[in-house]
């Protein structure tokens, strides 16, 4: 388990590398990113992808992503990750 999250932190950490470039298909690498987290089970990767979005959709200047972003990290830190 460890070294599947280490394997999908170091994917997140590329796309947050690519953040804001309009080559890096950074929307469907986050798609997949994330249903190999839920697939895996490592749940608590998700919160380092949507942190990874909201930089890139923040670079981008893109308000609304940005907002959607933050609005799935609240909802997904309530509880364990407060």
């Amino acid at each position: 388990m460890d070294l599947r999250a280490t394997t999908l932190i170091t994917h997140i950490a590329a796309l947050a590398r690519d953040a804001g470039r309009t080559d890096a298909d950074i929307d469907d690498r986050a798609q997949m990113l994330r249903a190999e987290i839920r697939t895996a089970g490592v749940t608590y990767t998700e919160l380092a992808l949507d942190l990874a979005l909201a930089f890139h959709h923040a670079v981008r200047d893109d308000q609304d992503q940005v907002a959607i972003t933050i609005a799935r990290l609240e909802e997904n830190t309530r509880g364990d990750f407060a």
